[in-house]
């Protein structure tokens, strides 16, 4: 049988910041990276969305994704994105 839940041991668990633990903080260069690379990766597949819409939609879902969003339901990643919800 599995166990009930994550060993302390986990290494996944030990990494998750809950509320009130400060978030992890990256510099500004590492910032300006994942923003470019980011550019890269839809510039290279947005090809396959026939319109700019769509395209758009993806990106946002993408980087509200990888934001510090509390919870990553559909809704609260729309509204990360602002869009309406």
């Amino acid at each position: 049988l599995l166990p009930a839940g994550p060993s302390k041991e986990c290494p996944r668990r030990r990494y998750r910041p809950g509320p009130g633990k400060p978030q992890a903080v990256i510099t500004e260069q590492a910032a300006e990276t994942w923003d470019r690379d980011l550019d890269h990766l839809f510039t290279t597949i947005g090809h396959h969305f026939g319109r700019v819409e769509p395209r758009r939609r993806m990106r946002d879902y993408v980087r509200a994704l990888l934001a510090p969003v509390a919870r990553k339901n559909s809704w609260q990643l729309a509204e990360h994105a602002g869009h309406s919800t």
